[in-house]
């Protein structure tokens, strides 16, 4: 019943869409078409597709293929926009690690995609350090625990932001002019939820050095919540956390640390390491 649902929404959505004709990148849409929706609710529609597609490529290989050459589509004009709007994009592009190659990459076209990633400053300030910044190595243990807490946190607010943007398109379409933009409603709604943990993760900003410790928490609550409050109790986050063991005996707190003292510590000190491979992550 629920795809029934999703399937006659979508409809609503594309209602009086017509077919967009263009003959080059960055060509308007005509009146009556697709220029009236705003760019959540184009994504919102995009990501449906390409979520139904790369379903079906899992055991399709037809629409893997198919997959395959969207990919190559969107690279391509990626880099049209690249050279005839650099400037569009340069203010967002150091905080990318992704870049519009247009495949094959021909040894006589290196040089001048190497120049344009250069000039766009691309991957330079992404929360993703570069190969050679060597200040964030994603295969330490603290490190991979860390990049999967952040990718659920990014998958989460992903997925609330385009439910929240799809029942404000479809208030919009249903005739309701009092809705305040899809921006503004997203984040008011997002105030409303009532799971305490989503509501702080709708509530981060984005990951960065003023963010980190605010990440870190919102992370460390997560692995309280799975963990039954005990996660020391975990076999890959004790061997992060157990450099702390013997914390209480080493400065002289107790003689010979108890069980009890000895876990606690040991959850101490992975939290301890979580906080700093955040702050590490986010520069």
């Amino acid at each position: 019943m629920k795809r029934e649902e999703n399937e006659s929404d979508l409809e609503r959505l594309r209602f009086a869409d017509g077919i967009l004709h263009r003959t080059a990148i960055g060509e308007p849409a005509k009146d009556g078409e697709l220029f009236a929706y705003s760019i959540n609710i184009l994504l919102l529609e995009l990501q449906t597709y390409l979520g139904e597609l790369s379903a079906r490529a899992l055991n399709d290989p037809l629409a893997a293929e198919s997959l395959w050459m969207f990919a190559g589509v969107v690279c391509r004009d990626l880099w049209e926009v690249c050279e005839r709007k650099p400037d569009v994009i340069r203010h967002f592009a150091p905080k990318r690690m992704f870049f519009p190659i247009n495949w094959p990459l021909l040894k006589g076209e290196r040089k001048q995609i190497f120049e344009k990633i250069e000039s766009l400053g691309i991957g330079t300030n992404s929360i993703y350090r570069l190969a050679r910044g060597k200040q964030f190595d994603p295969n330490t243990p603290v490190n991979k625990q860390v990049l999967s807490y952040v990718q659920l946190i990014l998958g989460r607010q992903c997925e609330i932001q385009q439910e929240l943007a799809r029942q404000h398109a479809l208030a919009s379409l249903n005739g309701n002019l009092t809705l305040p933009p899809v921006e503004i409603y997203v984040r008011d709604k997002s105030t409303c939820i009532r799971d305490p943990w989503l509501k702080q993760v709708m509530s981060l900003a984005r990951l960065s050095r003023a963010s980190a410790d605010e990440w870190a928490k919102t992370i460390w609550q997560k692995i309280l919540q799975t963990h039954d409050g005990k996660p020391e109790t975990n076999p890959e986050l004790r061997v992060i956390g157990k450099y702390r063991e013997r914390h209480s005996e080493k400065y002289g707190h107790q003689y010979k640390a108890t069980h009890r003292t000895a876990e606690t510590e040991i959850r101490d000190g992975l939290r301890e390491r979580i906080f700093k491979a955040v702050r590490a992550l986010a520069g």
